[in-house]
């Protein structure tokens, strides 16, 4: 007896420690975001936009050059309809380590004034909107980067440098607002 249970004991281990990774972990929501002691990246995202997907590479770089430098990153779901059944799914399949605010109400969408999925918002450490935009053109080359807005726009943050290009327009997905959400002023 003692003999099965020690196997069964190896055999659970690597079921216990592997299979509680942060990719298998369930999303992570919070209600508001800290800034970073850098800036902070407000990516508005949809669980049904397509387009997310062509920015996941660019993304999952900038997630991983950018870990240890002060930069934090939020996702921030605004479209109408969003359900956790939905983001679970979302991060299931796009695999991105980043905590989300389920912004229903509005209130990210409409101080922002973000219209499209992906779109990223940069703040500086106090705050201040650098940059609005998209990732970069990957939805717009079939997957193809030209312009790595993002990246750059991370790279003039931490050299403590103006941002080059603080605004581009948004592409991907219109944001579909909740009727109770306030419009755009």
């Amino acid at each position: 007896m003692r003999k099965f249970s020690s196997i069964f004991i190896l055999m659970l281990f690597p079921c216990v420690v592997w299979g509680n990774t942060s990719l298998n972990a369930p999303p992570k929501q919070v209600r508001s975001f800290s800034p970073g002691t850098k800036g902070t990246v407000l990516i508005f995202v949809s669980s049904l936009c397509p387009c997310t997907d062509a920015h996941r590479q660019m993304v999952e770089s900038l997630l991983n050059q950018n870990k240890t430098k002060g930069i934090k990153f939020y996702l921030v779901f605004s479209n109408k309809g969003e359900s956790s059944d939905f983001i679970e799914y979302f991060y299931r399949s796009i695999k991105w380590d980043i905590p989300y605010i389920l912004d229903t109400a509005g209130t990210l969408l409409n101080k922002y004034k973000a219209t499209h999925t992906p779109q990223a918002f940069v703040l500086d450490s106090t705050k201040k909107e650098v940059y609005r935009g998209p990732i970069d053109d990957s939805n717009l080359n079939q997957g193809r980067v030209d312009k790595p807005y993002l990246k750059n726009v991370l790279e003039d943050v931490l050299a403590g440098r103006a941002v080059k290009t603080p605004e581009v327009a948004g592409t991907g997905c219109w944001i579909v607002r909740n009727i109770n959400s306030k419009g755009l002023k």
